[in-house]
C-alpha cells in the first residue's frame, strides 16, 4: 500500500457562505427604496387630502374666489376674512359653519366659533382679544408635503388646491362702498339743521337766530356754498320746513336744565325738561313733526335718546347695544319723518342702525362705509355725520370749512347708502386720502 505524501496533498476547499454579501446589499437597498417610495406615496396621499382641504376650508371661509387666492397666497385672502368680519353683527358668528373644515387644517374650533365683535378689526383695532390672521390658512404645511412627496409631488402645488364637488360655498364678501367727495358743511356740530329741497338744489340752516347761516347744494348736497342774508328761499326755522313757524328751541332753565320749547301751528308753545344739569345735548335733530336728542350723562358716562313731539311730550327711546362693549363716542343722530337714523363710527368705520318705532326695535346694524381699504389712518374726513334733506339722508365728514370729506347718500331712511351723487370725483378722492 503506497502512501501518499503530505506535499502532494489538495488544500481543502473552505465553505461558501450561504448568502452573498452583494446580494445581501442589494435587498438592504432594494427594501430601503421600496420603504422610501412607500413614505413618498403616502406623503403624495396625504398632499393631495390636504390641498382638498385647505381649498373647502376656503371655499367656505371667503367664497368663491378663496381658493383661487389661497394658490396664490395674496394678501387678498386676509383683506376678504376681515371684510366677513366688519360687515357682520356684533353677536354673529361668521365663521361658526366652517369650524370642522378649521379643525381638519389645523386651525382652532374655538376661533371660528367666535362672535364678530371678539376681533379687534371689528372695531378697527381697538378692542377685541384676537385678529383675523389667527384664521389665516398656513401654506406651509401644504409645502412641506410637498418636499416629502420626492417622486409624487406634482409639478405645480396650486393644481392640487381645488375643492371638492360637495364642499360648502360662501358668499363673496361685498366690496366697500366708495364714497363721494363733498364741500361746504360746517365743521362745527350744530343743534338746529334745518333743510328742505327743491329738486336737485338743497337749502340748508344750521343753527338760530343771529348764530344761523344758510348754506345751498345744487347737486343734492355734494358741494354747499354759504349764502348771505336770505336771498335764497329755504326753512322757515330750526328744523321746521314749513312756513306756519312750527319748530323748537331750546334754552337754559335758572336751574341750569336744558329745556325744549315746541311750538305748534295754532301758536302755542311748551316748555318740557329735557335734560338735567348734569347732562349735555350731544347731538340732535328735528323736522316739523318731532325733535331727537342725544344726551351724554357727564356723571355716569351713559348716553340716553329722547324724542318729544309738537304737544310738548318727551320720551325715552332705548338706545340699541353694540355687542358686549358700549356705544362708540362718535355718535349723531337724525330723525327722518318720524324714523330714527344712529350712526355709530369707530376709527375709519362707521356703522348704521334704524327704528321705526320710536326705539322699540331697531334694525342689525349695516356698515355704511369701510375706510380700512381707503384711509391710512383714522380720518376727521371719514363719514361720520348725519344730515337729512326730506326723505333723504346724508353720512359725511368732518373738516375745516373748504376743505374736501367723504360722503355717501341714503335714499331708504337710513337702511342703505351708497355715493348715488352727482359729480362724485372719485380723481377729488384719491387727493383727499393721500393728504390724509
Amino acid at each position: 500500500m503506497q502512501r501518499v505524501s503530505a506535499s502532494r496533498r489538495r488544500p481543502a476547499t473552505p465553505a461558501s457562505p450561504p448568502v452573498r454579501l452583494r446580494y445581501l446589499l442589494a435587498i438592504v437597498v432594494a427594501g430601503w427604496g421600496g420603504v422610501s417610495l412607500a413614505r413618498q406615496a403616502r406623503a403624495a396621499f396625504d398632499l393631495h387630502d390636504a390641498a382638498a382641504k385647505a381649498a373647502n376650508y376656503a371655499l367656505c371661509m371667503v367664497g368663491p374666489t378663496g381658493p383661487k387666492l389661497l394658490r396664490e397666497g395674496a394678501d387678498e385672502y386676509a383683506r376678504l376674512l376681515e371684510r366677513r368680519v366688519v360687515a357682520a353683527g356684533p353677536k354673529d358668528r361668521p365663521f361658526a359653519r366652517c369650524a370642522a373644515l378649521g379643525e381638519k387644517v389645523g386651525l382652532s374650533r374655538a376661533l371660528h366659533e367666535l362672535e364678530a365683535s371678539a376681533f379687534r378689526e371689528y372695531f378697527d383695532g381697538s378692542a377685541g382679544d384676537h385678529e383675523v390672521s389667527e384664521l389665516t390658512f398656513d401654506r406651509s404645511k401644504l409645502d412641506e408635503l410637498a418636499g416629502s412627496a420626492g417622486l409624487f409631488a406634482p409639478a405645480s402645488l396650486e393644481a392640487l388646491i381645488i375643492p371638492e364637488r360637495h364642499a360648502e360655498e360662501a358668499s363673496h364678501p361685498r366690496e366697500p362702498v366708495r364714497p363721494a367727495v363733498g364741500r361746504g358743511l360746517p365743521p362745527q356740530r350744530s343743534l338746529y339743521r334745518s333743510a328742505v329741497s327743491y329738486g336737485d338744489t338743497w337749502v340748508v340752516e344750521m343753527g338760530s337766530g343771529a348764530n344761523a347761516e344758510r348754506l345751498i347744494s345744487h347737486n343734492r348736497g355734494l358741494h354747499f356754498e354759504r349764502v348771505s342774508g336770505r336771498a335764497e328761499p329755504g326753512p322757515s326755522g330750526p328744523c321746521a320746513p314749513s312756513p306756519e313757524g312750527v319748530g323748537f328751541s331750546i334754552i337754559l332753565s335758572e336751574a341750569d336744565e336744558t329745556v325744549l320749547v315746541s311750538r305748534n301751528a295754532a301758536g302755542s308753545s311748551r316748555m318740557t325738561k329735557l335734560a338735567a344739569r348734569h347732562e349735555r345735548v350731544e347731538a340732535a335733530d328735528c323736522d316739523g313733526s318731532g325733535f331727537l336728542a342725544l344726551l351724554d350723562d357727564r356723571k355716569s358716562k351713559a348716553r340716553r335718546l329722547k324724542a318729544c313731539s309738537l304737544e310738548g311730550v318727551c320720551v325715552e327711546v332705548p338706545l340699541p347695544t353694540l355687542g358686549e362693549r358700549p356705544l362708540p363716542s362718535e355718535l349723531d343722530v337724525a330723525w327722518v319723518g318720524g324714523d330714527i337714523v344712529l350712526a355709530a363710527s369707530e376709527g375709519r368705520l362707521t356703522r348704521v342702525t334704524t327704528s321705526r318705532d320710536r326705539g322699540q326695535t331697531w334694525t342689525p346694524w349695516v356698515l355704511a362705509f369701510d375706510g380700512r381699504e381707503l384711509l391710512p389712518a383714522a380720518s376727521r374726513a371719514a363719514p361720520r355725520r348725519l344730515l337729512h334733506v326730506d326723505d333723504e339722508v346724508l353720512l359725511h365728514g368732518v373738516s375745516e370749512r373748504g376743505q374736501p370729506y367723504l360722503v355717501l347718500a341714503s335714499h331708504d331712511h337710513g337702511a342703505s347708502f351708497s355715493a348715488s351723487l352727482k359729480s362724485a370725483d372719485l380723481d377729488e378722492e384719491e387727493k383727499l386720502v393721500r393728504r390724509e
